[in-house]
């Protein structure tokens, strides 16, 4: 939520950006979930590659897979398969949290 705008004026020496004060509000979706250390370390290891679209992303990650405890279940992913034909061809910067959080749900789910 946007709650003011600061004027460059209010700050020594000036930024050349403009500045605000945001509030944020967790989704309690997210709070206590017991998977959120799962996600964050899936967070990890795709958006390094977040230029790539999201099946090369996840080809990276299997890759590296054993840099990440929390997630070999995704070992035997098969990404041609989970990766929906609506988010096949977006890049990781792309995509929205929550896009990103429902496909991570899903792939747990089918994966465990």
């Amino acid at each position: 939520e946007d709650l003011k705008r600061v004027s460059p004026y209010d700050f020594y020496p000036q930024p050349q950006i403009e500045s605000g004060i945001v509030k944020l509000t967790f989704n309690p979706e997210y709070v206590n979930n017991p998977y959120l250390g799962h996600f964050m370390e899936f967070l990890a290891g795709i958006f390094p590659f977040k230029n790539k679209i999201l099946p090369k992303a996840l080809s990276f990650l299997k890759k590296n897979i054993d840099n990440f405890p929390k997630l070999q279940f995704l070992r035997n992913l098969d990404i041609d398969s989970c990766v929906g034909t609506d988010m096949k061809n977006k890049r990781l910067f792309q995509l929205l949290p929550r896009e990103i959080w429902n496909f991570f749900k899903k792939i747990q789910i089918k994966n465990t």
